[in-house]
């Protein structure tokens, strides 16, 4: 994180910008355009820029659960066999989730908007219990 990201609802990287230190926060989608990315911090909805996410993002952690690849919605748009394979890559171990078949292949885009979609409500629900206290 940057000193610049200390105000406003978009996070944009900002060449010069002293840092901030680390921060972990949730994604919860791409509402208008891959370069609008959503994510949760402090309670509130902030938008990132691609130029941020590529200069300050250093990890990402994506959960799938067997639930997830049973849900026809959430395969919607996702290439599974090769996510498996790249699971396999990247942790030696095999994919610990059985791929049904067959699998619809569709753009990695267009399953993180369907995925965006799913998690949109349950975010603002989540957002207001926890401004209600």
């Amino acid at each position: 994180m940057q000193v610049a990201q200390q105000s406003g609802d978009v996070w944009d990287y900002v060449k010069g910008s002293p840092s901030w230190g680390g921060h972990a926060t949730v994604w919860g989608g791409f509402p208008g355009s891959p370069d609008d990315i959503d994510t949760v911090s402090w309670g509130a909805v902030y938008e990132m820029t691609q130029a941020f996410v590529q200069h300050q993002v250093t990890e990402a952690y994506v959960i799938v659960t067997q639930a997830h690849v049973d849900h026809a919605a959430f395969r919607e748009g996702f290439d599974l066999v090769k996510f498996g394979e790249a699971f396999t890559q990247l942790t030696g171990r095999p994919f610990p989730v059985v791929i049904p078949n067959p699998v619809p292949h569709l753009t990695l885009y267009q399953h993180l908007r369907s995925l965006y979609q799913s998690l949109r409500t349950w975010i603002r629900s989540w957002l207001t219990r926890l401004k209600r206290g």
